[in-house]
């Protein structure tokens, strides 16, 4: 799984991943691979398009043509997290997650 761990408001550990299978911004040069080439490294990316520091989403062109015919957007939230799959691999891959799994992660309220 690649995701912007600094700036996701998602845990890829909460969702049932390994964290050894996450790549991230602490992952070193892995994370400059994967995010420069997805296809080669990862079965699942997370973006947070909301998020302007995260930087899956600002370096992956997530709406072009070779993006998505390497991978299909298969969930997405009203804050606009979206999931996307590689299409190379079967789905029954998927955990189930609870329905109220990203209202763990809402941003406080400011007082």
């Amino acid at each position: 799984m690649l995701e912007d761990n600094f700036a996701s408001r998602v845990d890829g550990g909460d969702a049932g991943f390994d964290f050894h299978n996450v790549i991230y911004e602490g992952s070193g040069k892995l994370w400059i691979q994967a995010l420069q080439n997805p296809a080669k490294y990862v079965t699942w990316i997370v973006a947070d398009t909301s998020n302007p520091d995260d930087l899956v989403s600002q370096t992956i062109p997530l709406h072009s043509q070779a993006f998505l015919s390497e991978y299909t957007l298969v969930a997405s939230d009203k804050s606009n997290i979206l999931l996307y799959h590689r299409n190379s691999d079967p789905l029954e891959k998927v955990h189930n997650i609870p329905a109220d799994f990203l209202s763990q992660y809402a941003l406080c309220a400011p007082h």
